[in-house]
């Protein structure tokens, strides 16, 4: 056995360092089966839910990222690396839906807001039907995230980045067209240019 020494050293510092990568998937694992995204009623319309409270999600997804980024350097994460490629996509695809589920939920609150009102609706009657589809859709993606808030289950639904990047894009096209729609107005009244567009929203 002492001739052999060095290369049982080897074998056990290696199996170490492997055991060590499995106990750190197995943490990250078991970490997301239990994360949830903070999903709360929308308080002017009980039937919609909102995203809320991402702060702790965002913090777990960066020290996982760096976690396995320095699993993935290590000579010793072969056995794992099928894994380890997993999680990374995982774990980007959860940042990419939180981060585009936000900004079509920053937009959806806004104009909500606006199509809220009958006058509105019937100077943008196109944007109008547009928006009632989105807001069809938003409903139907935040219920089921209430339904499951489960991080890894919720954001990794199939088509679910794809649906919510082709929201983003219809909500600016509508929002391209109230700014187009105000700017008229201000032509039309120059003394509209001192006003605010949630001011002359107002007014009109």
């Amino acid at each position: 056995l002492e001739d052999f020494a060095e290369q049982v050293a080897d074998i056990s510092g290696a199996a170490s360092k492997e055991l060590q990568i499995e106990t750190t998937l197995n943490g990250i694992v078991d970490l997301w089966a239990e994360t949830n995204l903070d999903i709360r009623p929308y308080p002017k319309d009980k039937s919609h839910h909102l995203m809320t409270g991402t702060d702790e999600v965002y913090v777990l997804l960066e020290d996982n990222q760096v976690t396995l980024s320095t699993m993935k350097a290590s000579r010793f994460v072969k056995p794992f690396a099928d894994q380890v490629e997993f999680w990374e996509k995982t774990l980007s695809t959860i940042l990419e839906i939180i981060d585009m589920g936000l900004l079509v939920q920053r937009q959806w609150m806004y104009l909500e807001n606006i199509f809220a009102g009958e006058d509105i609706r019937k100077q943008l009657p196109k944007e109008t039907a547009m928006f009632d589809k989105i807001n069809g859709q938003w409903k139907t993606i935040m219920t089921a995230f209430n339904a499951d808030p489960n991080a890894q289950r919720a954001c990794t639904a199939e088509g679910l980045l794809a649906t919510l990047a082709g929201m983003n894009d219809s909500l600016e096209l509508i929002q391209k067209a109230l700014d187009q729609y105000l700017e008229a107005k201000r032509q039309l009244f120059p003394r509209f240019y001192f006003v605010s567009n949630d001011d002359l929203l107002e007014i009109l």
